[in-house]
């Protein structure tokens, strides 16, 4: 993959196997790929590992397309593992994750939001 800048010209970055490029202080740096878990959404799976809840309810919310809100402010720092399939559905890893923190949640009324409790 070769990346430029067409905002500001110059020359233009060619990522090899194993490479990402993030653009970071206003300019784009490369480094390694050390963790393939973000990038196993392509195979349909989430893996997270020693995630807080909360980075991973924003996950989520990208994943599924829906807003999620945590009541529970004592779940914000709460850290999370585990793997789990796209297919298998919010409200499945939710009450899987139940069995590790105590919480509940629910839908609004259209289904477009999830409160944590």
């Amino acid at each position: 993959i070769e990346l430029t800048n067409k905002m500001k010209p110059g020359p233009s970055i060619r990522l090899s196997p194993m490479q990402k490029a993030e653009w970071t202080g206003g300019r784009m740096v490369v480094d390694s790929i050390r963790n393939l878990d973000n990038y196993r959404w392509k195979e349909g799976l989430i893996c997270f590992e020693d995630i807080r809840f909360a980075d991973l309810m924003k996950r989520f919310e990208k994943t599924y397309d829906i807003r999620i809100v945590i009541q529970n402010k004592r779940l914000h720092d709460y850290k999370c593992s585990g793997k789990c399939r796209v297919s298998d559905g919010v409200d499945f890893i939710l009450q899987v994750l139940q069995r590790s923190t105590r919480f509940t949640f629910s839908r609004s009324d259209d289904n477009t939001i999830i409160y944590i409790k």
